[in-house]
Parts: C-alpha cells; sequence; structure tokens
C-alpha cells in the first residue's frame, strides 16, 4: 500500500515548526500572550467551518494517566454502541495514532486529504492572521476534529495536550463532563513549581454545566477543583475511591453515562496501551514504558513486581525540562545496570547524559552505566550481555520507546491495520 501522500502530509504539518512565529506555546510562552493560543485556535477552526460545534465531549486533563483515561473511556462508551472518537498525544509510532474513532485510526488517506484543505488555511494564517501561523498540535486537534464530524460521533473524549486553561483544546463547547486524573510535578518549566499553581491551571477546563470527577485525593488540591466547580457551575462528583485506579475512575464517569457493567467490563478488558508497561517479548524479558515523571515512573516499577526476573537492565532518557535525576534516583533501586541515551525529538532538546552520569556515579557508584547515543544501539549491546531470565525495561520519554517498539511493529503496519497490536 502506497502513503506516499500520507508521508507528505505529515512532513508539512512538522515543517511548520521551521517557521516564525509571535506564539510559541511550548518555547517561549508568556504570560500576557496566554489567552492568545486560543484565540489562534478559535481562528483556525472559524477558517475550517466550526467542526469544533454541536458535539459532545469529555474533556481530560491530569499530570498522569490521562491517556490511560481517555483508552478507557473511547472503549466503554464504543461497547455501550456510541461512535467515539479521540485524540490522545504524543504518537507512539505513527502519527495516525493520536486520532481515533471506533476501533480504528484516522485513515492515513483521511488525513492526507485533510491536511490539504488546512493548507492555504495556515498559509493565510501565517501571512495575515493576527496570532500568525497554528502550531502543530492546532493542526492535529484540527484534522481530529473534522475527522470527528465527518464520522459523525456521538461524543469525543479528548486529551489536553499540557496544563489546560489556555491548552488549545481548551475552545470547545461547554463539555459533558472533565475529568483531572491528579496533580504532581510535570512541565513545570510552563505549568509553575507549586501543585497549587499546576491545579489551577488544570482547572481551566471544568466548565459550566458540567460534571466534574477527579482521582486526585490530597485535600489542599481538592479544595480546590471544589472551589472551581462552584464559581463556575460545574458539578464535583465525589469519588470514594478504593483503590485510586484508572479503571475505577473510568467505571464511576462510565457509571454517570447510564453505562451497564457488562460494557464497562468488556470496554476495561479490551484496552491496552502501546508503550505503558507494554511487554513485547520473553526469555528475555524486553519492557518498553513511556513514564517520564517521577511519579509516573514509581508507578510503572511497581508493576515489576508481578514479572519474575533475576537482574534488571535499564536503558533511561528524558527530555531536558524533565526531573531527570530524580527519576534515575528510583530507578537505580531495582536495577542491576542502566544505560543512558538521549531523547531526539523537533520539540526540545534531551537532559545532559553527563549530568546523568555524573549523579549516578557520585550517588550509586556499584551501578554498572553506560552511555549511547542511539536507543537501538543501546537495546542491541544489552541483548547480547544478558541472560534468558534477565528483564530489559526501556522507560522515561515516548520518544524513546515509540521509536523502538518499530522493532516489533513496523510503522507500514499499523497505518494498514489502523491499530496498535
Amino acid at each position: 500500500m502506497n502513503f506516499k501522500k500520507y508521508y507528505n502530509a505529515c512532513q508539512y504539518l512538522e515543517s511548520l515548526g521551521k517557521l516564525d512565529s509571535p506564539l510559541e506555546y511550548l518555547r517561549d510562552r508568556k504570560i500576557k500572550d496566554l489567552k492568545k493560543y486560543l484565540f489562534r485556535m478559535q481562528d483556525l477552526l472559524d477558517r475550517m467551518g466550526n467542526p469544533e460545534r454541536d458535539m459532545k465531549y469529555i474533556h481530560i486533563t491530569g499530570t498522569a494517566g490521562k491517556g490511560t483515561i481517555v483508552s478507557l473511556l473511547h472503549n466503554i462508551f464504543s461497547e455501550a454502541g456510541y461512535m467515539v472518537g479521540s485524540t490522545s498525544s504524543p504518537a507512539i509510532t505513527s502519527t495516525i495514532e493520536r486520532i481515533k474513532v471506533g476501533q480504528y485510526y484516522i485513515d492515513p488517506i483521511i488525513f492526507a486529504e485533510i491536511v490539504e484543505s488546512l493548507k492555504p488555511v495556515i498559509t493565510d494564517m501565517y501571512l495575515q492572521g493576527v496570532y500568525g501561523k497554528p502550531s502543530y498540535f492546532d493542526c492535529m486537534l484540527a484534522i481530529a476534529l473534522v475527522y470527528f464530524k465527518q464520522q459523525k460521533c456521538d461524543v469525543v473524549i479528548l486529551e489536553v495536550g499540557m496544563g489546560g486553561r489556555y491548552d488549545a483544546t481548551n475552545i470547545i463547547p461547554d463539555p459533558l463532563a472533565t475529568v483531572i486524573t491528579n496533580i504532581d510535578y510535570d512541565h513545570t518549566h510552563l505549568l509553575g513549581n507549586e501543585l497549587e499553581a499546576i491545579a489551577h491551571e488544570k482547572a481551566g477546563i471544568i466548565k459550566n454545566g458540567s460534571l466534574f470527577f477527579t482521582n486526585e485525593q490530597k485535600l489542599e488540591i481538592t479544595t480546590i477543583f471544589k472551589k472551581i466547580c462552584n464559581q463556575v457551575g460545574a458539578k464535583y462528583v465525589p469519588i470514594i475511591s478504593k483503590d485510586n485506579s484508572n479503571d475505577e475512575l473510568a467505571t464511576i464517569i462510565a457509571g454517570r453515562f447510564d453505562i451497564g457493567p457488562e460494557e464497562i467490563k468488556k470496554g476495561i478488558e479490551n484496552t491496552k496501551l502501546p508503550c505503558r508497561f507494554e511487554i513485547m517479548q520473553n526469555n528475555p524479558t524486553i519492557i518498553l514504558d513511556g513514564a517520564h515523571s517521577v511519579s509516573k515512573v514509581i508507578f510503572s516499577l511497581k508493576k515489576l513486581e508481578t514479572i519474575e526476573y533475576k537482574n534488571l537492565h535499564v536503558i533511561f532518557g528524558c527530555g531536558h525540562t524533565k526531573d531527570g535525576l530524580g527519576m534515575i534516583d528510583e530507578i537505580i533501586k531495582y536495577s542491576t545496570s542502566i544505560t543512558l541515551v538521549p531523547v531526539i525529538n523537533s520539540i526540545g532538546k534531551s537532559f545532559s547524559l553527563k549530568k546523568m552520569q555524573q549523579h549516578i556515579n557520585e550517588n550509586y557508584p556499584g551501578i554498572s552505566i553506560d552511555i549511547s547515543f542511539e536507543s537501538k544501539q543501546a537495546l542491541q549491546n544489552i541483548q547480547t550481555k544478558i541472560n534468558d531470565n534477565d528483564a530489559v525495561l526501556i522507560i522515561g520519554s515516548l520518544y524513546i520507546t515509540g521509536d523502538l517498539r518499530k522493532q516489533w511493529y513496523k510503522e507500514q503496519f499499523i497505518l494498514e491495520k489502523r491499530r496498535s497490536f
């Protein structure tokens, strides 16, 4: 199957990052400009005929678990007979993974067609628009909304890109429900260094008339959420948690929409996410996990207790804005060896390998440490040294794990099947 038009469309969207723009959400976000990001997204959608209108939304943000909740709710609502659309980011292996309707990602050919329709709009915004060209994320959201409208989706499960209040997704009409999975430290260079500040930023998605759900248990944070719900006219749905799991949160949300226990059970059972503690092979065991914050890494490491292995060899890398040293402090507790690799992407820089190496040498002199500039080579090197009863955990970035996943699932497979498995 020929996907040339699709690849050309992806290349075009990625090239937009090379153009100058007065508003750079991830690179140079200024307080005085924050509302302009929403104005720019609305300008784009206005020019596209407002595909965001007349659809029903469940809007989801949080520090950890939002991608899982999106997938769980997508599958539960699908089991209940709804035509469901959802977004997630970043893509793991192929761009189409960001947009899904029913059980399939967006058709690569339709993706390319929508991009073609966007091109004159993007050009006009770049040359004459008040807020400059739309960002890559803006364009992906517009593509998704156009596709959801074409597919006549009954409900859209929309994942926030980052934060909430000024995220491009926050231009949608008042949603049926808003969800904040939890609050922890992540993207602190943009969202702030205090949990309360992060909570206020994410709570910006709470809207009038919507139901509000959260897994968050910290009293100082839930107090903020309750106050904002009262201010905007949203209904705070109390959750008496047994295990504070994503499954439980999704079950409670679905129950409020009169979805039965059988559909909920099947939806949860059918939920499987790539690069979320994904075991790719056994003998030796190789695990891909895109956890990229301390809290996410701790959650993933606990899952190691469910598998048997003799020695654990870790491949680790993260972006420069992440708490790389904090994640290493947790990983070292489980590891026999660690190989440090850079994160390669078009958005930001990699965390310093030298700084991580120095931290390990000074604080954990007994651990075996290696550095590789290529994650594929790092994995190959480890595989030549370990035994069949050992395990390899690749963790710290979805960019690293997504790239390595191609060794088991080629992009051609995903484009043809429009599924990850």
